[in-house]
């Protein structure tokens, strides 16, 4: 597979919605590759001219930032096709067949890989609320209806279990099939700022994570589960301190609990810290980028495998486990590490903006394609505790 030369069938939604999906297109393009942008496939015209395509040339197909709904419509394209890969995000969430036909799966999570290969259970450790609260703070349709099936999705799970045993057993799990091509990140979305300091912690992020589980890798009774439950609890914790004696700023608070970027920009670089996990999972979020890459440190669950830089200028905080008091300790200790740790930040910026260019990337997926291993500089070296199992230590 020539990864450049390949044809991308991107989603239209994403792409126009979301700043790291629109920079992998503007970069793939400058360099010539080949994009179709898929709307979603209501209007008949589009699937018509994409069948057209695919039926009459052989090229390599790469399916990027395409939500489930939108893989179903491409399925019928593809069934007897093939002879394409995908681009997995939340990879829990796709729909099996894309995962278990893909020629190679380009993992923007090396969390995906650990798992397929055994070094990590799916979550370790704390595990999500049982039930949902559809009255939260962030209150929506989507996780009023998440809340309804939770239930549902526990009870089914004995069943789909069983499923799922079987998928992995006739799973083609050839380790070369798994590419890591991480989130990038762009100099012009995290600019540095001449914010007055306002706040000693913020949460600039959503506290809640719900999905359904499609791939039998992903075990099913997380369904409808808020896999972020640790944020939300981090965030509940320090906002507890407000004013007594830590100022705090929460997204949560905003109309619609929405926050436009320049907003997010804005408040990260107000803050002495922000909250920042990739939940129970520990799944590396283009967020840990955005944040170092703006100067600002981190306080949370780091990831266990991603950026071996994190270390330098992250507070570990497991909010499911820490008493309060412990808390307001390592909060206190984390204000007299700031001064240092945000000029850890600042000098980490600009090598981390060229590592994680996308045409940076892009070279090394290439380069696993043709069989040489992940660099090192973007994978920890971890020790063979952790590779043996030790969930306590993968889980930091």
């Amino acid at each position: 597979m020539e990864i450049r030369r390949s044809l991308w069938i991107c989603g239209a939604a994403d792409v126009n919605n979301q700043r790291h999906a629109a920079f992998n297109v503007r970069v793939l393009r400058a360099g010539g590759t080949e994009i179709f942008l898929f709307k979603g496939g209501k209007d008949q015209q589009e699937i018509k001219n994409l069948r057209q395509i695919l039926s009459h040339r052989d090229d390599h197909v790469i399916l990027f930032s395409l939500k489930p709904y939108e893989l179903k419509e491409l399925y019928p394209l593809l069934r007897d096709r093939k002879n394409f890969s995908i681009v997995a995000d939340d990879w829990w969430q796709t729909p099996y067949w894309f995962m278990q036909e893909a020629d190679y799966i380009l993992f923007r999570k090396y969390h995906g890989i650990a798992v397929r290969q055994g070094q990590l259970h799916f979550i370790n450790g704390p595990q999500p609320p049982l039930l949902l609260d559809p009255f939260s703070r962030q209150f929506s349709k989507y996780l009023l209806i998440s809340s309804l099936l939770r239930p549902a999705a526990l009870m089914a799970s004995p069943v789909l279990e069983i499923l799922n045993w079987w998928r992995r057993h006739h799973e083609d799990s050839t380790p070369s099939r798994y590419i890591y091509m991480p989130f990038g990140v762009d100099a012009a979305d995290v600019p540095l700022m001449s914010e007055k300091i306002q706040y000693d912690f913020a949460n600039t992020s959503g506290t809640f994570g719900i999905w359904t589980m499609r791939d039998p890798y992903a075990p099913s009774y997380f369904s409808f589960g808020n896999l972020y439950n640790d944020r939300r609890l981090l965030v509940s914790a320090i906002a507890s301190f407000e004013n007594d004696p830590f100022a705090f700023y929460d997204c949560r608070r905003e109309k619609n609990y929405y926050v436009p970027w320049s907003l997010y920009v804005q408040k990260s670089q107000q803050s002495r810290f922000v909250i920042c996990s990739g939940g129970l999972l520990g799944a590396a979020l283009p967020k840990f980028l955005e944040y170092v890459c703006m100067g600002v440190p981190m306080i949370g669950r780091p990831v266990p495998f991603e950026h071996p830089w994190q270390e330098e200028v992250f507070i570990p905080v497991d909010a499911t486990t820490i008493s309060r008091q412990k808390l307001k300790s390592v909060l206190h200790e984390a204000l007299d590490r700031y001064p240092a740790m945000r000029e850890k930040c600042l000098n980490l910026r600009d090598q981390l903006l060229k590592r994680y260019h996308y045409n940076t990337l892009l070279d090394m997926a290439q380069a696993q394609v043709d069989g040489k291993p992940i660099p090192l500089e973007y994978i920890r070296n971890h020790s063979a505790k952790i590779m043996a199992g030790d969930t306590d230590s993968a889980h930091l």
